[in-house]
């Protein structure tokens, strides 16, 4: 089964794709352009091992030029180990339903994908949609999901604060039907 959300990089001239593989582990692709090495490439995100059930729901995002963003909800919960920073993480809770995220900044790090934050708890199976919107002190992303009461809720990174908030924007169970599909796209 495949899921793909797919971005386009202006760092690299990339379109990547992102689906799940045998196994349901987490992997992406890249269609590269330029540079001769043109063509479809595996990338490394399957070397993190992060399964996701089946019928999983990706959001993925560009902020600015370079740093790809994936939202996801893992079969387990995922802890970073000391530092968000680093990419060695400990598997400690199946079933878990948390909403988290993992990033690419192909200019640090040697191109190697972080395990982020734990945003939020949702339903299982929840669908998954993200935005950026600029201003004029950064970048805010704009999450939403479906939780465990079944209301859609917002979540926003604070460029301010960096830091995840509550919006204010909540649909309830009594216009939602369980399983909703959350999608949307920003125009200019």
């Amino acid at each position: 089964m495949s899921i793909d959300d797919s971005i386009l990089s202006d760092a690299s001239n990339q379109l990547r794709i992102y689906h799940l593989g045998p196994g349901n582990v987490l992997q992406d692709y890249a269609y590269s352009v330029g540079s001769g090495r043109g063509g479809w490439s595996q990338g490394k995100l399957h070397e993190l091992g992060i399964v996701l059930n089946p019928g999983s729901a990706l959001a993925a995002i560009r902020i600015d030029r370079y740093l790809l963003r994936i939202y996801y909800q893992s079969k387990w919960l995922r802890i970073p180990l000391i530092d968000i920073m680093l990419t060695c993480c400990l598997n400690l809770v199946p079933e878990s339903g948390f909403i988290q995220a993992l990033w690419l900044n192909p200019e640090n790090l040697n191109g190697s994908w972080i395990i982020g934050r734990i945003i939020a708890r949702a339903v299982k199976g929840s669908s998954i949609a993200a935005v950026v919107r600029s201003y004029s002190n950064g970048d805010a992303v704009y999450l939403y999901y479906q939780d465990l009461d079944l209301h859609i809720r917002e979540k926003i990174w604070s460029p301010d604060e960096q830091v995840w908030v509550t919006g204010e924007h909540v649909l309830t169970p009594e216009v939602l039907e369980y399983g909703f599909n959350v999608e949307l796209f920003r125009w200019a």
